[in-house]
């Protein structure tokens, strides 16, 4: 899980609010919607830890997600680029970006409903973003526990 950084309002990553309709440099939270070669889908969302308010050892505190802007940007994927899987499916931790993305193709075509969250969200498949010069070099599902 990347730290929250600079001008994240205490949101994981480089926040949620990049002010621009293309991510800028950073290291993006979001749901992969679509993908091929060349682009991602991206639905871009906001995540953070909220520790328990009583500071209760038994009780730990929760995820706050939160997806209130529907819009779909698509961020150019960088050659060379990897990702980081840790789906049951997934033939080794770290790949190439290319052969990741036919597994999560796969997923996505035989799941189109299919949400790493409660019924009732379609939200694709979560995956941290890293931009570099404009481009997704590297990504990351995440794997949340708490």
């Amino acid at each position: 899980m990347p730290d929250s950084l600079p001008g994240s309002n205490g949101y994981f990553g480089s926040g949620c609010a990049p002010g621009s309709d293309t991510l800028p440099d950073g290291i993006w939270f979001g749901f992969v919607r679509d993908l091929d070669e060349a682009a991602i889908s991206f639905d871009l969302a906001c995540l953070r830890w909220i520790p328990d308010p009583n500071d209760d050892p038994i009780e730990e505190g929760g995820w706050d997600l939160s997806n209130t802007n529907p819009a779909l940007r698509s961020v150019p994927v960088a050659s060379g680029a990897q990702a980081s899987c840790p789906r049951l499916n997934c033939p080794q931790s770290l790949m190439a970006y290319e052969d990741w993305m036919w597994i999560i193709r796969d997923y996505l075509d035989a799941n189109p409903d299919a949400s790493d969250w409660p019924e009732g969200y379609d939200f694709g498949v979560m995956v941290w973003l890293y931009i570099n010069d404009g481009e997704v070099t590297e990504l990351a599902e995440p794997v949340l526990a708490g």
